[in-house]
């Protein structure tokens, strides 16, 4: 089991949860996507505990406003790739939630507001 402690919260993050979902501690690419996708998906495999831990934090400074992709980006200061792909494996490991509510995000469209998972 792969894990990551940033800021005193341990990243624990589960191989799977169920059978057809995919392992969470691993960076994917599409069988169709170019070996540079693939090589990219292999190098950030270590730090995925990392990118959770930093995204967590952001939203924890967001507190109860939360926080679109956009402004996770702004308020943790890693890049909007890293940033999306993240938030859907984040959710079924529990620390993040859609508040069900959107806003406008840097391109005018609307985005999902995440919130931190907190458990006292």
């Amino acid at each position: 089991m792969s894990s990551s402690k940033q800021k005193g919260f341990d990243f624990n993050i589960p191989r799977q949860e169920y059978a057809d979902d995919p392992p969470y501690d691993i960076a994917r690419a599409r069988k169709t996507d170019p070996w540079t996708s693939h090589e990219a998906a292999r190098k950030i495999t270590p730090q995925l505990g990392n990118i959770d831990g930093i995204i967590y934090q952001a939203l924890l400074e967001a507190g109860d406003r939360g926080a679109t992709a956009d402004e996770i980006v702004a308020i943790s200061g890693i890049k909007y790739r890293s940033v999306t792909p993240r938030l859907k494996p984040m959710t079924r490991k529990g620390f993040v939630i859609a508040s069900g509510k959107t806003r406008e995000g840097d391109s005018g469209r609307q985005q999902i507001i995440w919130r931190a998972v907190i458990n006292d």
